[in-house]
């Protein structure tokens, strides 16, 4: 696998990388999420991880009737990701993450299952459209942000300055998705 490098705050998203499903759970890119692992397989994945690139796929997952997931029932766009920081539990049968979303990527095909999920991806290039009245769906947009956080109590102050500044539209909807 290629190593993550850092150029320009632009991350090199390898061709391969290890997957990790989740399950009724979206990860945005630019948004920082925590995350608790407590599969084993998943685990190891996240220490091979963390002595390569530090980048994982992340994919949301469809649950089956036991709330187990199967590998063929992976959604085909999910978030490259990289791994911030790792708690590991008590007993390390678990670990706490940190991980940051860097890009959207499509899953091409599974090319390893065992002992965790290796995916081929390709990154998904934003589109850049700077016409007017996409400026004005982004401020309709952060209006309408802005007065929900004014009316929520769960929501924090912050996420004010966060919408406020940001002015890619794709950054925004990913904000609020969050």
């Amino acid at each position: 696998m290629a190593k993550a490098k850092k150029k320009e705050n632009i991350f090199n998203i390898p061709e391969e990388i290890p997957i990790i499903p989740l399950v009724n759970m979206v990860i945005f890119p630019n948004v920082i999420v925590p995350l608790v692992i407590n599969n084993e397989n998943l685990i190891s994945l996240i220490n091979d991880a963390l002595s390569k690139s530090k980048i994982v796929g992340i994919f949301s997952n469809k649950p089956d009737e036991e709330g187990d997931f199967e590998y063929d029932e992976i959604y085909s766009t999910g978030t490259a990701a990289i791994i911030l920081k790792m708690f590991r539990g008590d007993d390390n049968s678990s670990a706490r993450l940190l991980v940051q979303g860097l890009s959207r990527i499509e899953l091409k095909k599974i090319i390893s299952e065992e002992p965790y999920l290796i995916g081929k991806i390709k990154p998904i290039k934003e589109k850049k459209n700077k016409s007017l009245k996409l400026t004005a769906l982004v401020r309709t947009v952060t209006d309408s942000f802005l007065e929900i956080i004014d009316t929520s109590s769960s929501l924090p102050e912050d996420l004010k300055v966060a919408a406020t500044s940001i002015r890619e539209p794709s950054k925004l909807a990913d904000l609020i998705g969050a």
